[in-house]
């Protein structure tokens, strides 16, 4: 198994058992390469799903998700980009720094821009999650 990321996915419906119900692997393996994951979660009350094709590199610590299918897609085309950096603070310590970039893409031009799923990874997963997961 090739471990890229810092983030044992399936711990994170145990971090966030409020918004994210169920993490399960599709195809190919949790912390690998070309895996498919398929993503239960709650956004504004509503029970909804997401399945996913993770990319990883480990030469630039980058985690790449690709949107495939669920209730998101009805409305975009989205690709989360998670990059994980661990430097020295100067005192010996490691510290880590984290960036989370999402390009979308409107499937029809009557789709109004809405922030709810922003807001649900910004607001509900970052008030949950620790990232030592």
């Amino acid at each position: 198994m090739n471990r890229y990321h810092p983030i044992s996915f399936h711990h994170v419906p145990d971090r966030t058992p409020t918004h994210i119900k169920a993490v399960h692997v599709h195809e190919g393996d949790w912390d690998c390469h070309d895996t498919f994951k398929f993503w239960i979660y709650t956004c504004e009350w509503k029970l909804e799903v997401f399945k996913e094709r993770v990319e990883y590199d480990g030469a630039k610590k980058k985690v790449k998700f690709n949107g495939l299918e669920g209730d998101v897609m009805k409305l975009y085309n989205v690709i989360y980009e998670f990059v994980a950096k661990e430097d020295d603070n100067g005192e010996g310590k490691p510290q880590g720094v984290a960036k989370l970039t999402i390009e979308y893409e409107k499937l029809k031009p009557e789709v109004h821009i809405t922030p709810r799923f922003l807001l649900f990874i910004l607001n509900k997963s970052d008030n949950e999650v620790e990232m030592k997961c």
